[in-house]
């Protein structure tokens, strides 16, 4: 099943279960692995999964939405900050943002 972001993003909009279940058979095993191979384990990626989806739902059902890059790299882009955050807030690193 090939979805295009653009449709992805559609089904998003109108709460659509599909567009969830593409996310996660797609995006979750690449978080899983970015997780673990950054001193996190397999709870702390679905916890981060959950997170990253959260977002992405609240941000693409703004009026105002417009993806200007692939969904892939948006998705990513989430959930890297948000796990270095984890990482800092934890203290299993020093990490500075520019």
């Amino acid at each position: 099943m090939g979805l295009s972001d653009h449709k992805i993003v559609e089904l998003i909009k109108n709460d659509s279960g599909t567009a969830y279940k593409y996310l996660n058979k797609r995006y979750f095993p690449r978080l899983k692995n970015y997780v673990i191979m950054n001193s996190g384990t397999l709870e702390d990626a679905k916890d981060l999964y959950q997170d990253v989806l959260t977002i992405l739902y609240l941000k693409i059902k703004k009026e105002d939405f417009i993806l200007t890059s692939e969904l892939y790299t948006f998705f990513f882009g989430i959930a890297k900050r948000r796990w270095l955050v984890r990482l800092r807030d934890n203290k299993k690193y020093n990490v500075e943002f520019d």
